[in-house]
C-alpha cells in the first residue's frame, strides 16, 4: 500500500499578519515530570562531536535556543 505523495504536501496557511517581522518564534514548553515551563525558540545546536561548547551555549542562550553540550566536559570545567 503506497500512499500518493502528493497527499502529503505542505499547504500554505492562511494569516492574518502583514510581514514577517510579525511572526514570533517564541514557544512556552511546561516539562512533564518538573511542571518547570521554558519559554525561546525551539532551535537546538546539535548532532557534531563538539558543537556544544560554553561559547556556542552563551551565544544561542542569548537568542533563547538550546545547546546539546558535548560529553568531554570534566565535572571541573562545568563548575569553572
Amino acid at each position: 500500500m503506497h500512499a500518493c505523495v502528493c497527499a502529503r504536501a505542505v499547504r500554505p496557511k492562511r494569516s492574518t499578519l502583514k510581514s514577517r517581522a510579525d511572526v514570533t518564534l517564541d514557544r512556552t514548553y511546561v516539562f512533564k515530570n518538573s511542571k518547570r515551563e521554558w519559554t525561546g525558540v525551539p532551535v537546538m545546536a546539535a548532532n557534531m562531536d563538539t558543537t556544544g561548547t560554553f561559547g556556542v551555549a552563551a551565544v544561542m542562550a542569548k537568542q533563547k535556543c538550546f545547546t546539546a553540550m558535548h560529553k568531554f566536559y570534566s565535572t571541573e570545567d562545568w563548575v569553572a
